[in-house]
């Protein structure tokens, strides 16, 4: 059970930009990696033929609790974890913690006047990571401080590796509503997910002794077996990523786009509909039962300096006893919901407004997002947002693109201040990426206007 504790603090220290919680790209309708979020928008840069044949990547963290610089003391030239510190900003839900990286290999997308057809090839890697609060305490300060209560100490880590092939198809119904779906083809590389969370402890007030109680499970796929009789739970020693294994599943997204009028657009969006069945180098590791064993306290260890990860891990291990087996099981992917508007307050100036949620197993992450976007001509566009993730600091983002030539560059950022101080963030994110574009959709207009005031004579 430590090692999730420790990969918390491993996250704090070394803090890096590397869930999928995106924004920004939602707002960004002249780019073609905007229908991503939204399989009923249609591309809306001038040109019938987006395709991208260097890698589009989003990378992108986010912790519901605290910003490194908070929790980081620096004495001289070294940085030192206030662990209570960190205890006291963690809510009494405890901390989520997500982190992701999608890179898209390959998109294309074709438009015509009622439809757009869109292919993509993409490679995802997440984590998601749920740590109780009472845990961090306990782990900390010890039991003394929970006698006679029973807290829970159980941590969900989910870890999941996958490519995706999707093909997508909107529709114009009349002349105000877009109807767009997308299937994806799974095949899971990787994953580490635990599929049943339960271990609470009571602390005997008389004796002081501790009683677990677990009914815990890991589920692991695409993995080497681990060590459990040494407390490993995750191995990578071995591990040789299969692209094109037995783990495989679908997932679907679902659109619409309404337009009330020629100046307000209305979308909703409901993605990742599915699940990877995993049967290829599957093994599950469950604890189960009742326990009683001696108080532990881990706080001297780091107060004399000696902190020893090994020793903390082989204490957890030991305390409890896992079983191991090879059951075949399933991953339900994070599935996102996303309401818009946006506005034309005049030409080429739209302002927009932006309601996310997402929800993996127990956990639902929540988003609000206004977002402001100039564009000049059919050359460069820039945007600025302000968002509110739930359990965050305020977000600052920016967007651009620019078309040179047949060439769109594009970036964007759910939260730019990290970017430049990454101690200051608790969600950073990224998007970049290069498209080609062909085929200039020409504006249809009647060559010869006929005055209103001799349609009569014309229909003599």
């Amino acid at each position: 059970m430590k090692q999730y504790i420790f990969s918390l603090l491993g996250v704090c220290l070394g803090f890096s930009m590397q869930a999928q919680i995106e924004l920004g790209t939602h707002f960004m309708s002249n780019v073609a990696q905007n229908n991503l979020t939204n399989p009923a928008s249609f591309t809306d840069n001038g040109y019938k033929v987006n395709v991208s044949l260097l890698p589009s990547v989003y990378a992108g963290f986010y912790n519901s609790s605290i910003a490194p610089d908070n929790v980081l003391e620096k004495r001289g030239t070294s940085l030192y974890l206030d662990v209570d510190g960190l205890i006291e900003q963690v809510g009494v839900e405890g901390m989520n913690i997500q982190t992701n990286l999608n890179v898209e290999t390959f998109s294309f997308s074709f438009q015509a006047k009622r439809w757009q057809l869109s292919l993509h090839h993409g490679v995802r890697v997440s984590t998601f990571h749920s740590i109780p609060k009472s845990m961090l305490q306990f782990a900390w300060g010890g039991n003394a401080q929970f006698v006679g209560e029973t807290i829970n100490i159980a941590p969900s880590q989910n870890i999941l590796a996958y490519q995706e092939f999707g093909v997508g198809f909107g529709y114009k119904i009349g002349d105000n509503l877009t109807l767009g779906t997308r299937l994806r083809y799974l095949v899971g590389i990787a994953t580490y997910q635990t599929a049943n969370a339960k271990a609470s402890i009571y602390t005997d007030p008389e004796y002081y002794q501790l009683t677990a109680d677990t009914d815990y499970l890991i589920n692991t796929g695409g993995l080497p077996e681990s060590d459990i009789d040494n407390g490993e739970f995750l191995n990578l020693d071995d591990f040789e990523p299969s692209l094109f294994g037995d783990n495989r599943g679908v997932a679907f997204d679902f659109g619409a786009s309404f337009d009330v009028n020629e100046k307000l657009n209305i979308q909703t969006s409901v993605l990742n509909i599915g699940k990877i069945k995993w049967e290829e180098n599957v093994n599950n590791y469950w604890s189960n039962g009742t326990s009683t064993f001696a108080g532990l306290d881990f706080q001297p260890l780091f107060e004399d300096g000696d902190y020893s990860p090994e020793e903390i891990l082989d204490t957890i291990a030991n305390t409890f006893e896992f079983t191991a087996s090879q059951n075949g099981f399933n991953t339900v992917l994070p599935s996102s919901f996303y309401l818009s508007s946006t506005y034309e307050v005049m030409p080429k100036l739209t302002v927009g407004a932006l309601l996310f949620a997402q929800g993996f197993q127990s956990d639902l992450t929540t988003a609000f997002a206004l977002n402001i976007k100039k564009e000049v001509g059919n050359i460069f566009s820039i945007g600025a947002q302000y968002a509110y993730i739930e359990g965050g600091a305020n977000n600052i983002g920016l967007s651009t693109s620019l078309r040179l030539g047949p060439v769109q560059l594009f970036l964007t950022s759910d939260n730019v201040i990290p970017l430049m101080n990454p101690m200051k963030g608790q969600n950073v994110n990224m998007r970049f990426g290069m498209n080609l574009l062909f085929g200039k959709i020409k504006n249809q207009k009647t060559a010869f206007p006929v005055p209103a005031e001799n349609e009569e004579i014309i229909k003599k």
